[in-house]
């Protein structure tokens, strides 16, 4: 492993540990700079994702700048970091991955509220549509204007910009943008409901000179939905509609469209948490997917310093090639996966977290490549100056 990634990086929060006072550690520009150093240790049994279950374990440093502000209506946050992932076999893989978070926030209350964010992520992992380890530039962002122009009737503006450049040979990048909007109603201060409609054309990138499939689309997606406290223990967001998803060389097809994520607070120690989505997407394979997500974790405190989890998802996502006039035969794919997952936190004291997780993962496929098992268990350490 390289162990000087980690002693470089690990440096400079060496010097903040030492002397926090000398970096501002505590108030800066009204808002809080904190800093946070996380090692893991991973052992993976398919680091790939594909048939042929390689398995090796990793070392991952990540030290994290954090800055968060709140004055007034308005809140700002930041983060920085940067992931040094180590392997002990397979060193080809090894990589550097930065990524940098901004969030701003205006809430007006009565009025509405305005929410922009824009994120950066070098990404180094195995992808599951591609049955390989990919790395990608993953630029995201969005924002969200909500306006009442009565006490409890108002509209929504959306936009978002997405890109996914991958930088492995022979998979393309995928770059899209959203505009929309619609009409939200507020039934509470707590509540909110919304009917909106967004258009995002989704365009598949370098796909060479003679590409096999081309799945540019355009996409128009119709929702209603409802988000914030549905229940006095019941928070989160509910949304329902269609999706029309128009390819640029012909043809269509149709989706129902779900987004929920809903947190369910039992009593003090105990929680549950559902996610529920089915959306269309662009594979970095030159194909067009269907993916549909159904998961739930629960949470239990065990004391003030320990709690435990366990997770469950089942995942089916269809893939599909998009004819192009040198490809007469585009190629069809469905993917079936069951994910169980266990963990468990002991918070040392207000600067140390102590984390482990075991994870199994049950693939299969009509592509035989795709067709595979994995099981991950890592164990983890967080200390915050």
């Amino acid at each position: 492993m390289k162990i000087k990634h980690i002693l470089l990086l690990a440096a400079p929060l060496a010097v903040v540990g030492l002397n926090p006072s000398a970096y501002g550690f505590a108030e800066v520009a009204r808002g809080k700079l904190t800093a946070t150093a996380k090692l893991a240790y991973s052992h993976d049994t398919n680091i790939f994702a594909n048939n042929n279950e390689v398995s090796d374990s990793s070392l991952i440093f990540t030290p994290s700048l954090n800055f968060a502000r709140n004055v007034g209506q308005v809140s700002t946050s930041a983060q920085l970091s940067v992931s040094s992932i180590n392997f002990q076999d397979n060193t080809a893989q090894d990589s550097i991955d930065p990524s940098l978070s901004l969030n701003f926030n205006v809430d007006r209350a009565q009025k509405g509220s305005v929410g922009t964010s824009l994120s950066y992520v070098r990404s180094s992992n195995a992808n599951e549509a591609l049955n390989d380890r990919a790395k990608s530039n993953e630029v995201r962002g969005s924002t969200k204007i909500d306006y009442y122009y009565s006490e409890k009737t108002g509209i929504r503006l959306n936009a978002a910009y997405r890109l996914s450049d991958f930088l492995s040979t022979g998979y393309n990048s995928v770059q899209s943008y959203t505009l929309g909007g619609g009409l939200i109603y507020r039934y509470s201060p707590k509540l909110t409901a919304s009917a909106t409609y967004t258009y995002s054309p989704e365009k598949a990138q370098d796909l060479g000179i003679n590409p096999i499939s081309n799945p540019s689309s355009k996409n128009h997606r119709f929702r209603v939905g409802l988000e914030g406290q549905l229940q006095p223990k019941l928070t989160g967001n509910v949304a329902v509609g269609m999706v029309y998803r128009d390819f640029d060389l012909g043809g269509d097809t149709t989706t129902f469209l779900i987004s929920s994520i809903l947190s369910w607070a039992l009593d003090a120690k105990n929680s549950i948490s559902l996610t529920a989505s089915n959306d269309f997407d662009t594979t970095p394979g030159a194909e067009s997917a269907e993916n549909r997500l159904l998961g739930i974790t629960s949470r239990h405190s065990l004391s003030e310093k320990i709690s435990v989890g366990a997770s469950y998802s089942n995942q089916n996502s269809k893939l599909q090639q998009r004819l192009t006039p040198g490809n007469a035969n585009p190629t069809k794919r469905t993917d079936k996966s069951n994910t169980f997952g266990l963990n468990g936190s002991y918070r040392a004291n207000d600067q140390l977290n102590i984390q482990a997780s075991l994870s199994w993962r049950d693939n299969e496929s009509d592509l035989a490549r795709a067709v595979y098992k994995r099981n991950t268990a890592t164990v983890s350490a967080t200390y915050s100056f």
